[in-house]
């Protein structure tokens, strides 16, 4: 899979301690949820492969959150807080803002 990663996702994974293979992980395996013109990548406890041992250290990316575009490709930003999940779930469907980001890899607009 390639993935872009935006400065702003460059700089958000550092402080969060995640790599650029992790973020792959939890978009491989993590729930999506469209809204707001983009794709959240959730990585939840139940979506992690059951042949993964509970003292993998990728065990500590539940609770992750990974942003794209509504092209899969260009990673907008990453967060660590599993109470967002909820919030994300109840972001409008659309993008209402009066300044449009748009997505250097396809073009498309993003939150």
């Amino acid at each position: 899979m390639n993935i872009l990663l935006s400065k702003h996702a460059v700089r958000r994974a550092a402080q969060r301690n995640l790599s650029e293979e992790d973020i792959r992980f939890i978009v491989c395996h993590g729930k999506p949820v469209r809204n707001a013109g983009a794709v959240f990548y959730q990585m939840r406890a139940n979506r992690m492969p059951p042949d993964l041992s509970p003292h993998d250290p990728r065990q500590r990316l539940i609770g992750s959150t990974v942003v794209l575009c509504s092209c899969h490709q260009y990673v907008i930003t990453v967060y660590r807080d599993e109470s967002a999940f909820r919030r994300d779930r109840c972001k409008t469907k659309h993008l209402w803002k009066r300044r449009p980001f748009y997505c250097p890899h396809c073009g498309k607009r993003v939150t």
